[in-house]
């Protein structure tokens, strides 16, 4: 398949780091891969041309199941993640949260490959209304500053926005690789 020389390869992986240039990695295991098992690619491309592109090596990160694959014998995961409109987030990696509520973190802990749900960091608004005194004049309403606290006057305000909160972003394809590449497989990449 590829004969890397392997001063090229380091220089051109030394160029890329210090330029911030993303780059694959090169398996120790299987001299034919140019990636490893369980690595995420982004793709533009639709799961049909992904495949014909990169081999049957690759799935689209769907939730199906891959019992038996190198990656589930790696890892001791049989499910890959659904990450259909989903953002994906770094693990923790050991870093512990000690307040919850204050956290730069994932607060859960959450493991890898684990789905997380929607939430909203817990918080309160302070909203009170109250009688407000005054008197028409030949202007229209004039208050007075006072506002009695101990009233249960209040305003429901109407619902705005849309159907979820997200930031702005652009649809993508995860692919994971769940299979080493054989010496036989000229597709595979």
């Amino acid at each position: 398949m590829h004969n890397y020389n392997k001063a090229f390869v380091l220089t051109i992986l030394s160029c890329s780091i210090n330029l911030g240039l993303t780059t694959p990695s090169f398996s120790q295991e299987n001299k034919y891969d140019q990636y490893e098992v369980g690595d995420i690619k982004t793709s533009l491309l639709q799961p049909k041309e992904f495949i014909q592109k990169y081999g049957n090596v690759w799935v689209l990160m769907d939730g199906r199941e891959v019992s038996g694959s190198d990656f589930s014998m790696l890892s001791g995961i049989n499910k890959i993640p659904d990450a259909r409109g989903k953002f994906l987030r770094m693990n923790n990696n050991g870093a512990n949260c000690n307040d919850k509520n204050n956290c730069a973190y994932d607060p859960d802990n959450t493991k890898l490959g684990e789905f997380q749900n929607d939430n909203f960091k817990s918080h309160h608004h302070t909203q009170r209304f109250g009688n407000v005194k005054g008197h028409f004049s030949s202007s229209g309403w004039e208050s007075v500053p006072h506002v009695d606290r101990g009233s249960t006057n209040g305003q429901t305000t109407t619902l705005s926005g849309g159907s979820e909160t997200r930031p702005k972003n652009i649809s993508v394809n995860y692919y994971i690789k769940v299979n080493y590449c054989v010496e036989s497989d000229e597709m595979c990449r």
